[in-house]
């Protein structure tokens, strides 16, 4: 009763352990996503805190989404920034952690980054993929602003503003920030071509507010070139000097942020050059790997053809020289029954041919007490015997046939052994096997019995015996030989 209750309170702080585990994970995600969520919301007008939210959950991150999602934030905060060097390392890895993972989403959105850098740079070419009709809210302006300056460049001034309301219409619920500050730096722009420099003015310093919060150098030095322009035609020289200044001084530092992000795309292309030409290589040692594969196998089944062939041609061999030496045989004995002359046993001219008979060759000469009369009288009884087909019974044995032949079985044993060259068994299994090859070569339907069948009709009561006699007289099995059969009536066939 204990060691059940132990064992109930272990299942039990196992399974809490689990849940707590889960809940968890589950807890640590939820709150990840919660926090990039806001991260993302924030960017346009807090990039800072937007890239210490991102740095934070990616430090935490438990799963590739979460990685990809905090590395494309934090470089989206450097992008509005204008931290092009910073933002790079950072949306190159965004964008192969993403191909790797299949996030299709963050795939898209760090390209989408990466060629509006390229943009910036002018580092794109006709070939990069090209990016339009972002969904994006801070591309989504951008694309915005740059229709507005192209119409206001051509002086369609109301088109140009009415790009101008699209960008106040998406802006209207967010907080002033980068998006806000392009919306008034064209809108700076406009007032300017108006003529309205006052206007421009206001717009142009509500963009400059901005700064102090996004702190981005390369917008920096766009404004101040447009309000000292704007001095410069309301004849305020000081006022133009000193923010023609101001512009200068960004000079120094775009330039350099502009060199470290150029050598950042040549280190990042290189190595993904790099890492291309490892794919490509993997890609063709492997392919180079099954090719030699299928080579081999294709060699492997070549050899096993060639060795299944040349062992089937020799067994077709066997099978002829064996099925050639069966036809002789016949035809020796019905050439010898058509010489041999009728005469009686008791003829005397018989035992005078007796003594003057030479011992055929392979015959060992007559040693035993067996009489020449007894002799001839069993092996004539033999002849019988195999034309009666008896040697198919089941119980055949050397006692039965002696009985039957009225001689014992030392005399028929003998007689077996002088003149057909083996011993009673191996001389009945001959019988048997010749009798059911001769059936299966005469007789087209015996190729279609089964093995047991074959068997049971030459007088053999299991299948596996009648098999391992056959293999050993003919030299294959009743299947093979069979098919055999089969293959030869078949070229029989298409002969004629």
């Amino acid at each position: 009763m204990y060691v059940r209750k132990s064992k109930m309170r272990l299942k039990n702080a196992v399974l809490l352990s689990f849940y707590l585990t889960v809940c968890s994970v589950y807890s640590q995600s939820s709150e990840t996503g919660r926090l990039l969520n806001q991260a993302e919301a924030i960017v346009s007008f807090d990039p800072i805190e937007a890239n210490t939210i991102a740095e934070h959950t990616l430090k935490n991150a438990t799963n590739n989404t979460a990685k990809i999602r905090s590395l494309y934030v934090s470089a989206l905060s450097a992008y509005v920034l204008g931290d092009y060097d910073k933002s790079l390392p950072k949306v190159f890895e965004a964008r192969e952690l993403a191909a790797y993972s299949n996030n299709e989403e963050y795939e898209q959105k760090s390209g989408e980054l990466i060629y509006r850098i390229f943009n910036f740079l002018q580092l794109n070419n006709q070939k990069d993929e090209v990016y339009s009709a972002s969904e994006i809210p801070i591309f989504k302006t951008e694309d915005f602003i740059r229709k507005g300056n192209e119409l206001l460049e051509k002086n369609h001034l109301d088109s140009a503003r009415y790009y101008a309301g699209l960008v106040e219409n998406e802006n209207k619920d967010d907080e002033l920030g980068y998006r806000g500050a392009l919306y008034h730096g064209l809108m700076g722009d406009i007032y300017f071509a108006q003529k309205d420099f006052k206007s421009s003015l206001l717009h142009y310093k509500e963009a400059i507010a901005v700064l102090n919060e996004i702190r981005n150098p390369f917008l920096g030095k766009q404004l101040y070139d447009k309000i000292a322009a704007n001095y410069l035609v309301l004849d305020s020289l000081q006022k133009f000097q000193e923010n023609s200044e101001t512009a200068k001084s960004y000079n120094i530092l775009l330039t350099e942020i502009e060199n470290r992000a150029s050598n950042e795309v040549h280190k990042l292309k290189i190595k993904e050059l790099d890492q291309e030409y490892k794919h490509q290589t993997a890609f063709y040692r492997n392919l180079t790997w099954i090719l030699f594969g299928l080579a081999l196998s294709a060699v492997l089944i070549k050899i096993i053809f060639y060795i299944r062939n040349r062992n089937r041609l020799k067994m077709y061999r066997r099978l002829m020289n064996y099925l050639k030496l069966q036809e002789e045989q016949r035809k020796v004995e019905v050439q010898e029954v058509k010489a041999e002359p009728k005469v009686s046993i008791e003829d005397p001219a018989v035992e005078d041919f007796a003594d003057t008979k030479t011992t055929p060759v392979g015959v060992n000469p007559r040693s035993s007490s067996l009489l020449k009369e007894s002799e001839e009288q069993i092996l004539n009884s033999l002849e019988k015997f195999e034309s009666s087909g008896r040697f198919n019974h089941k119980d055949m044995s050397l006692s039965k046939l002696a009985a039957q032949l009225n001689t014992n079985t030392k005399y028929l044993s003998e007689a077996i052994n002088r003149h057909k060259g083996m011993n009673f068994n191996a001389y009945i299994n001959k019988l048997r096997i010749d009798y059911i090859i001769g059936k299966m070569k005469e007789d087209p339907t015996y190729l279609n019995y089964k093995v047991s069948y074959l068997a049971e009709e030459c007088g053999y009561s299991s299948h596996s015996t009648f098999t391992t006699v056959f293999k050993s007289i003919v030299g294959v099995s009743p299947i093979t030989f069979v098919e055999f059969i089969k293959e030869e009536s078949n070229q029989e066939e298409i002969t004629t």
